[in-house]
């Protein structure tokens, strides 16, 4: 059958490459040409295989350039670094006895090519989180008691409420995160958070991070208990920044500016009023797959206009 045939065309392709390995040639005088090649082959060598002495701890590697009809072996030495040494001075003859009893197979030199971690993004970015983390800490030691001037409630609704009257412009409360929570953000992804900590190093580059809530059964940060709003005219709250300037010993009592975010008072707010922090809604972005049905549209009525101009062309 047409199945059968291709497995036997299979088996006859193998045994005619194992054959080519091991089959021995003779020449007009009788004499067998490549045995010793032959030889080598079967104990597993072939040409561009790597080698290594096998009696020599961290010897230097070689690759076979050649194995020749006697059994000798033409070797190649590889450099350190793992590329093979150009240099044909460098090449050496191995008879066969020497060789089979001396060498073995390896695997090549590869050299790990990755960058210091010292110069990694992951690296430089904790670097700044630090920065950020140690500004919101010491900054929130500064803060007034939340308990003392918030009441959060949980059923039947969640809503935070003043204990105590504020006036217009005064700070409330700011958000509060550990370490881990503290995320890079670009500007070109979504946020996920709507606080957000800019940090601003000696030679002006700007990174900016969104302090994400942190989750705990025994601690909470009121910033994020408040409810938001898109209504400035009901919103009782705003978000604004202070910046905070911070020596840091690490990089050399070098000064890094940090933009913290701190939720204030946007009017007068009573005693037992609910609070409320103006948001800025987000503008919708057009989804992409909706872009791409848009796109696909004007290429159909365009190809259509097209057609029908090249109809009207013809009666003409």
């Amino acid at each position: 059958m047409f199945g059968q045939g291709l497995v036997v065309e299979a088996e006859k392709e193998t045994e005619t490459v194992e054959t080519a390995v091991t089959m021995v040639q003779f020449g007009s005088d009788g004499d067998a040409s490549n045995i010793g090649r032959s030889t080598v082959q079967q104990a597993g060598f072939k040409e561009g295989g790597v080698v290594t002495p096998s009696k020599i701890c961290g010897a230097e590697q070689s690759i076979i350039s050649r194995i020749n009809g006697d059994g000798s072996v033409l070797l190649q030495p590889i450099l350190k670094d793992g590329s093979v040494d150009a240099d044909p001075t460098k090449l050496s003859t191995v008879a066969l006895n020497e060789f089979l009893e001396g060498y073995k197979k390896t695997v090549q030199i590869q050299l790990d090519t990755r960058a210091p971690f010292l110069e990694s993004d992951g690296f430089r970015m904790d670097s700044v989180r630090s920065v950020a983390f140690q500004a919101l800490y010491r900054h929130a030691q500064e803060m007034p008691s939340e308990q003392s001037l918030l009441r959060v409630q949980q059923t039947p609704s969640r809503a935070v409420y003043a204990l105590a009257g504020f006036s217009a412009g005064k700070q409330v409360c700011m958000p509060c995160t550990d370490f881990a929570h503290l995320m890079a953000w670009d500007e070109k992804e979504d946020a996920r958070s709507h606080f957000n900590i800019l940090v601003t190093s000696p030679d002006n580059a700007i990174q900016k991070l969104q302090v994400m809530q942190s989750t705990s059964k025994s601690h909470v940060s009121l910033a994020f208990c408040i409810k938001v709003t898109d209504n400035q005219e009901q919103a009782d709250l705003q978000l604004t920044h202070i910046d905070v300037g911070m020596p840091v010993w690490a990089a050399k009592g070098a000064r890094y500016t940090v933009s913290l975010p701190v939720i204030t008072t946007s009017k007068a707010i009573g005693v037992d009023e609910e609070l409320l922090l103006h948001i800025a809604a987000k503008e919708k972005k057009e989804s992409k797959k909706r872009s791409k049905v848009l796109a696909m549209e004007d290429d159909k009525y365009k190809d259509m206009a097209t057609k029908k101009k090249a109809k009207k062309d013809k009666k003409a």
